[in-house]
């Protein structure tokens, strides 16, 4: 009679020993949901490949097919994270930067068209690195999140933004753009990371102090983190020959998170009426 033995548990994440694998087999991977994150939210879109140009003496990495780039600098590390259960995606590789919770995700979507060359999976064998069980993972990211102190009257600001975020005049900009099914184009600009995407909101949702706005499909998704969201600028500007209205948003640091323009530069006087009549 065999022995019987347990099976092994596998490991829920692996950090790769080299960061050049990871980026050597990006386009292999195929189509992928790709999710860039910032202090203030994150953005995220499907996309058919990512095949990222890397130039000698360039510090920065971009596909502009994919309207995506990163800092090769300021990666400091990668993870392959396998698929969770019952999850849509098959498995993700994780860029991790200096100040968490700055990221890149890269997650793994359905093949339909058979593009894909490498499963996690797969690659996880084919290159050296290290097991991680999830706790160990987020005790990681944590112990790299530096802080950002707010003083007394900021903080109960970012709670009451946090706990009622369809009272912010965002909520009201967004929701207008989702009626009138207006195309707004959103980008997240920062050192680290640059992704920019273009949608019409289709559903608007309030989930654990986040505004999350994603377009029907479900394809593109913006997750705006409302305590960090501490001012607006609205002003218009004119790009390739078109007027736009123009929207910006700041973190308690006054630093950019995110901009989001509409090719309506009429749009502008209505956005600030909304800010004047919000609570």
């Amino acid at each position: 009679m065999n022995p019987i033995f347990p099976p092994q548990a596998v490991p829920a994440a692996a950090r790769l020993l080299r960061l050049r694998d990871g980026l050597a087999a990006l386009p292999d991977f195929g189509p992928l949901y790709l999710q860039a994150r910032g202090i203030g939210g994150g953005l995220g879109k499907a996309i058919r490949t990512f095949q990222p140009i890397f130039v000698e003496g360039l510090d920065f990495a971009f596909d502009p097919d994919a309207g995506a780039g990163f800092s090769i600098r300021d990666l400091s590390a990668i993870h392959a994270v396998k698929a969770g259960d019952g999850s849509y995606f098959s498995g993700s590789l994780e860029f991790e930067f200096d100040d968490w919770p700055q990221g890149l995700g890269l997650h793994l979507m359905p093949d339909e068209e058979g593009a894909r060359r490498l499963t996690i999976g797969e690659f996880v064998a084919s290159v050296p690195s290290t097991p991680l069980e999830e706790e160990a993972l987020e005790v990681w990211r944590e112990s790299r999140r530096k802080p950002a102190p707010m003083c007394p009257c900021c903080r109960e600001r970012a709670r009451h933004r946090a706990r009622f975020p369809e009272r912010h005049p965002l909520h009201a900009i967004l929701h207008h753009a989702l009626v009138h099914r207006l195309d707004l184009e959103v980008r997240l600009s920062a050192p680290h990371a640059d992704l920019s995407a273009t949608f019409s909101p289709g559903r608007i949702e309030v989930r654990d102090g986040y505004l999350v706005v994603s377009d029907a499909p479900a394809l593109h998704a913006l997750h705006l983190d409302m305590a960090r969201l501490h001012a607006l600028a609205i002003d218009t500007t004119r790009l390739d020959g078109c007027d736009y209205a123009f929207l910006r948003l700041f973190d308690p640091r006054g630093m950019a998170t995110f901009q989001i323009l509409c090719e309506d530069a009429s749009l502008a006087t209505l956005w600030r009426e909304f800010c004047e009549s919000a609570d």
